[in-house]
C-alpha cells in the first residue's frame, strides 16, 4: 500500500515536470516563430529604405513606411513588360530610372492592416511588374500578430523603424535606424 502511494506521488511529479517540459518546448517556438517573422519583415524595410532615393514622410500615427521603389526595377522581371529591352522604371529610354520627365516613380510602402482586432498585419505593396500599367500594385502580409509599428523620419534620408509582435504572450520589439544610400545631398 505505502510503494503504491510513494508510485502515485512520483507519477504525479513526473507528469508535473514533463508538462511543464512541454510548456517551455511550446514557448520557446512561438518565440522563434514570431522573432523571425519580424526579422524578416524588418529586413524587407531597411533593405528598400536602403536602395532608395526618396522616403515619403511618414503619416502623423507613424505606422507607414512609404519609400520609391528602386530595388526591384533593377531585376530581369522589370525588363519583361515592354518588350524593348530597357527597364520598364525607364521609360524615356536613357538607362537612368526614376529620372527625367517619362519616368514615373513607383513606391514600396508597409502599413499596419488593423482589419482583424486580434491579428494586426503588416502589409508591403510593391509594383506590379506583371503588367503594363505602373499603378498597378500587389500587396503581401510580411509580419502577423503585429501589436505596434512606428516609423520616424530622423534626418533627410534616416528613418527609425520599430516594430513589435506579440503572439500568446510572447513579444519581441525589433527597432533600428534605416539610411537611403541613393539620396541626393
Amino acid at each position: 500500500m505505502i510503494a503504491v502511494i510513494v508510485l502515485g506521488i512520483l507519477m504525479t511529479g513526473l507528469t508535473q515536470i514533463v508538462a511543464t517540459l512541454v510548456q517551455s518546448m511550446g514557448d520557446a517556438d512561438d518565440h522563434s516563430q514570431t522573432s523571425g517573422t519580424a526579422d524578416f519583415a524588418m529586413a524587407r524595410m531597411v533593405r528598400f529604405v536602403g536602395d532608395t532615393d526618396e522616403i515619403v514622410l511618414p503619416t502623423e500615427e507613424g505606422d507607414q513606411l512609404k519609400v520609391a521603389e528602386r530595388t526591384l526595377d533593377m531585376v530581369d522581371s522589370a525588363r519583361t513588360v515592354g518588350g524593348d529591352g530597357f527597364l520598364d522604371a525607364d521609360t524615356d529610354a536613357d538607362g537612368l530610372v526614376n529620372e527625367g520627365a517619362g519616368d514615373v516613380k513607383e513606391y514600396v510602402s508597409f502599413a499596419l492592416d488593423k482589419t482583424d482586432s486580434d491579428n494586426w498585419k503588416l502589409v508591403e505593396t510593391v509594383p506590379d511588374y506583371l503588367t503594363a500599367d505602373t499603378s498597378d500594385t500587389r500587396s503581401q502580409v510580411v509580419c502577423e500578430y503585429v501589436t505596434g509599428f512606428v516609423t520616424d523620419l530622423l534626418a533627410e534620408g534616416v528613418v527609425r523603424i520599430r516594430l513589435t509582435t506579440g503572439k500568446y504572450g510572447t513579444v519581441v520589439v525589433l527597432e533600428t535606424r534605416a539610411r537611403a544610400r541613393l539620396l541626393s545631398p
